[in-house]
């Protein structure tokens, strides 16, 4: 009796803990997103790629600069949508799962990354 209770207050716990969804998304879908209230863009290219350019609004955190990235990430809403891109989609792939690893509930990865958006 005492093993099922515990079972049971262990499934409670998890089950009030909504998993992240982290998803990759076409640049169509990534765009309908892009413009409603509240979405976060998160650009993870360097400064020089996004310099050359970039999505409007979207804040820009450096994957491969790794204290730079938390530094900026951490004035990111976490119970807001994040959507994510990068060049190609590898870098933002690997953000996407930081960030549903650290706390974020919604993230899209651009698939194809910026490339596939232009």
């Amino acid at each position: 009796m005492k093993y099922a209770t515990i079972l049971l207050a262990g499934m409670m716990l998890f089950s009030c803990n909504a998993p992240a969804q982290n998803q990759n998304v076409n640049a169509e879908k990534f765009q309908q997103h892009a413009t409603a209230p509240g979405v976060q863009i998160l650009d993870v290219r360097t400064t020089g790629e996004y310099q050359n350019g970039h999505i409007k609004n979207a804040l820009q955190a450096d994957w491969l600069q790794q204290d730079q990235f938390k530094d900026r990430v951490k004035y990111l809403d976490k119970s807001k949508p994040v959507l994510v891109y990068c060049a190609s989609g590898g870098r933002s792939g690997k953000a996407a799962q930081w960030l549903a690893q650290n706390g974020f509930q919604q993230i899209e990865n651009l698939e194809g990354g910026f490339t596939q958006w232009k």
